[in-house]
């Protein structure tokens, strides 16, 4: 916080604070942050991502859901999972 003070004098902290709150209660923790932990993929929402972009985009090579989201490099759901 004390960085996005420091980048504009005419900022107030107590608002800077509820914009930030805001944006993780309602974008970052969500449901599915809460039960899988922080960086995962839901396979299957993927999925249909990509199916949902087929209707519009013609892919040179259409990706899978596996191919465009490799989980191997994430740690542990235990060392991503919020507290």
């Amino acid at each position: 916080m004390d960085y996005v003070m420091a980048s504009n004098a005419l900022l107030d902290r107590a608002t800077e604070l509820a914009k930030l709150k805001m944006a993780l209660d309602q974008n970052i923790i969500t449901d599915e942050v809460r039960a899988g932990g922080l960086g995962g993929v839901d396979q299957d929402r993927l999925a249909a991502a990509i199916d949902q972009i087929a209707l519009t985009f013609v892919f040179a090579s259409r990706p899978t859901a596996e191919t465009a989201f490799d989980p191997s490099y994430l740690p542990d759901t235990v060392d991503r999972a919020i507290h």
